[in-house]
Formats: C-alpha cells, structure tokens, sequence
C-alpha cells in the first residue's frame, strides 16, 4: 500500500510541476546543447554522487530525445561523480520486467526500473512547445524515496529565425 502511494504521489509531482520548478524564470535562451550542459552543471552542484539513469527523455522527434539523452549520459559520465547507466541497460530491463515496448517511460515505472537497476537517481525530461517556445524539463529523482531532488526548466532558442520581407 505504501508503495502505491508514493507511485501515486510520484505521478502528481510530476504532472502538476509547474512550468518554472526551479522559482527562477530566466529570459536567457539556450540552445539544446547548452542546456543540456547547463542542466548537468546544476545537477552535479545538487548531487554529490551515485548511480544515476537517463531513463526519458521525451520529444516529439526521436532523434532529439536520443540526442538530448546521449549528450546528459556522456556528459554526466565525464564529470566522474555518477555512475551511469546506459539506455541498453534500461531496454533490457523494461523487456524483462514487461514495462512495454513503446519507447515511453511514466513515472510509475521509472522508479520501479530504478529498483531494479540498482540505482539511486532517475533522470527524466521533456521537450515540449509552449506558446511557440520550446521548454526542456529535466528532472532527477530520488529512487528510494520518490522524491524530486532537481527540476529545471530551459527556454531553448528556436532553430530558424524568420525573415522578414
């Protein structure tokens, strides 16, 4: 029962986070990169050490989410404070443990997929639109007690700018 209350109150927090976890609405806008390195910066000040899984990153484009999830994997690696654990890792949990094939991750079984990884933080993340901005939400978890240890939001650059005529 204990279990599927902190599951529970997990999903809240993280669905009613607001878009601005941190209390700092900062104008500054990144590009994916260097948010990306921004947030691992603030992430290593946060955390002093430990296992950690890059377990989502989730976007409407593929080929982002797995950009965004190499570049927080090898860089966290790099800064030689975490112990990370790979996305083949995690794939080969999730079809064990029959948590789905899809490619998406909730909050309820990230902090199971943390059990059975034997690690003590989570890292999860979204690139969403807002008012025809992008955001880039990072969160890291904390697996023995549900409990959100770090959440940031990005204000990241747009790609193209328009022309005018």
């Amino acid at each position: 029962m204990k279990c599927c209350v902190i599951i529970f109150l997990l999903c809240v927090i993280f669905q009613a986070t607001p878009l601005y976890a941190s209390g700092r609405s900062e104008s500054r806008a990144y590009t994916l990169e260097q948010a990306t390195t921004e947030a691992m910066r603030r992430i290593s000040l946060r955390i002093n050490s430990g296992s950690l899984a890059v377990i989502n990153i989730l976007s409407s484009n593929a080929n982002t989410s797995l950009q965004i999830t190499r570049w927080l994997e090898t860089g966290l690696s790099q800064r030689g404070k975490f112990e990370i654990v790979t996305r083949q890792q995690i794939n080969m949990v999730m079809a064990e443990q029959n948590f789905g094939m899809s490619g998406y991750v909730d909050d309820n079984s990230a902090q199971r997929i943390g059990y059975f990884l034997g690690t003590q933080y989570i890292l999860l993340g979204e690139l969403i639109n807002v008012e025809n901005e992008n955001i880039l939400n990072i969160q890291v978890l904390e697996v023995e007690t549900a409990r959100i240890i770090f959440s940031e939001n990005f204000r990241i650059k747009n790609r193209f700018r328009q022309r005018r005529f």
